[in-house]
C-alpha cells in the first residue's frame, strides 16, 4: 500500500499533467483568440453601426466596459455554453476513450482524481476568464481611452471582474460535477446543458426568495452610474452573499459525483 506522502506528491504531478494535457488540446488558445476578435465585432456593432456614442455620454473606458460586458455576457449565451462544453469535454474525454482505467490504476485515490480534475480545469477557466475581461478592457481603452479614469472607477471595474470570475468558476464547477455522473461525452453535455438552463429558468421567477441571489443570475454587475438605460438590470447584490450562494451551490453539486465516483465500477 502506498504511503500518504507519495500519493500526495503524485496528486500534484497529476494536476500539472492535466493542466498541460488540456493546454495541448488547443481549446484555450483558440477560445482566447476567438474572444478577442468577437468582442471587436461587438465594438463595431455598438460604435459604428448603432452609434451609441451619439446617444449616450461615454467619456472613457470605465463606461464602455460595462456596455461591452452587457452585450457580450448578458445578451448572449455563447460564453456560458463554451464553459459548459469545455468542462464536460475535459472530464469525459478519458472515459470516452478508455484512458480512465489507466489513470485510476496509478497511486492516486479516487477522490484525488476527482479533485485533480476540478483543479486542472478551473486553472484554465481562470485564464479564460482573465482573457475575457482583459479583452473587454483593451477594446474599451482603444475605443475611448482612459482620460478622466479614477482610482474608484478602477476598484469598481475590479469588483465587476471578480464577480465574473467567481461566476465562471461556478458554472464550470457545476458542469464538471454533472459530467462526472455520466459515462459518455454526449450524455454529459446534454445533462450539463439541461442543468444550466433549468437553474436559469428557476431564477426567472422573482417571487422565489432564493432566486433573487442565485448563482445563475448573471446580472451581478458592480458598476454604478451606467451611461445607458440598462442599469435597472444590474442590481447590486452584496458581494459576500454572492460568494456564499455560489460556494453553497457548487458544494451541493460536488458531493453527489464525489460519492458516485468512489463506488463507481471503472470498466470502460
Amino acid at each position: 500500500m502506498e504511503s500518504p506522502r507519495p500519493m500526495r506528491n503524485y496528486f500534484w504531478r497529476f494536476v500539472v499533467a492535466e493542466v498541460r494535457k488540456i493546454y495541448d488540446f488547443g481549446f484555450p488558445q483558440v477560445a482566447s483568440l476567438a474572444m478577442f476578435l468577437a468582442i471587436y465585432l461587438f465594438v463595431i456593432q455598438l460604435y459604428y453601426v448603432e452609434s451609441v456614442a451619439e446617444h449616450w455620454s461615454i467619456p472613457n473606458a470605465y463606461y464602455a466596459v460595462p456596455l461591452l460586458f452587457y452585450v457580450t455576457w448578458g445578451r448572449t449565451i455563447l460564453l456560458f455554453l463554451f464553459l459548459v462544453a469545455f468542462s464536460v469535454y475535459c472530464v469525459t474525454v478519458e472515459s470516452q476513450y478508455g484512458m480512465i482505467r489507466v489513470l485510476c490504476a496509478q497511486p492516486l485515490a479516487r477522490w484525488q482524481y476527482v479533485v485533480g480534475k476540478y483543479a486542472a480545469i478551473q486553472c484554465h477557466v481562470i485564464l479564460l476568464t482573465a482573457t475575457y475581461v482583459l479583452c473587454l478592457f483593451i477594446w474599451a481603452t482603444l475605443q475611448l481611452g482612459l482620460r478622466g479614469f479614477t482610482f474608484d472607477q478602477g476598484l469598481s471595474l475590479f469588483g465587476l471582474f471578480t464577480r465574473v470570475l467567481i461566476y465562471s468558476l461556478g458554472v464550470s464547477s457545476i458542469s464538471i460535477s454533472v459530467a462526472l455522473l455520466r459515462r459518455t461525452m454526449i450524455s454529459a453535455l446534454v445533462t450539463a446543458a439541461f442543468a444550466f438552463f433549468a437553474l436559469a429558468l428557476l431564477t426567472m421567477y422573482r417571487s422565489l426568495e432564493f432566486g433573487r441571489y442565485y448563482i445563475v443570475r448573471y446580472y451581478f454587475s458592480a458598476m454604478e452610474n451606467l451611461p445607458f438605460p440598462f442599469k435597472a438590470d444590474f442590481p447590486m447584490y452584496p458581494f459576500n452573499l454572492f460568494c456564499v450562494v455560489t460556494l453553497v451551490t457548487c458544494l451541493i453539486f460536488f458531493l453527489p459525483p464525489l460519492l458516485y465516483f468512489h463506488f463507481r465500477d471503472i470498466t470502460e
